[in-house]
């Protein structure tokens, strides 16, 4: 059995760190760690990264999963979220309007989603022209 590592160490920040600190630190990693961006023989390590990062982003950027995590660490979050749970409602648009992937469309978020090993499938913009994404396991 893996043992998950802490999101916090994950992502690099402090535990008392700022959504905004919080984002900044993903964006960084995310880069890095992208599998577009490594070499071929690196890709595989490179997609396990980026899945964990791009996990500890998705619970320490809700305030919801954060509070949970911060109370019962892993417990928290895997006896009561689902894969699809913890990434449900995640706004990774404005993590790609400066990553050099394009505009955040759902092109984009379907390729970035295909490393974490899920599917989304959009629904009808709402009145805000927000994308609403039904995301689920392969």
């Amino acid at each position: 059995m893996t043992v998950k590592r802490d999101y916090y160490d994950i992502l690099g920040v402090a535990k008392s760190a700022s959504h905004q600190e919080i984002e900044q630190a993903y964006r960084k990693l995310a880069i890095q760690h992208h599998p577009d961006r490594v070499p071929p023989e690196k890709k595989n390590e490179a997609r396990e990264k980026f899945k964990e990062i791009t996990e500890a982003y998705a619970v320490l950027s809700d305030s919801n999963k954060r509070s949970q995590y911060d109370q019962f660490g892993h417990a928290g979050i895997d006896g009561r979220y689902t894969q699809e749970d913890i990434f449900r409602g995640v706004d990774f648009s404005s993590i790609f309007e400066n990553m050099g992937f394009g505009g955040g469309g759902l092109l984009t978020l379907k390729t970035y989603l295909k490393y974490l090993e899920v599917d989304a499938e959009a629904d009808n913009p709402d009145h805000n022209g927000a994308m609403i994404l039904n995301i689920h396991s392969r």
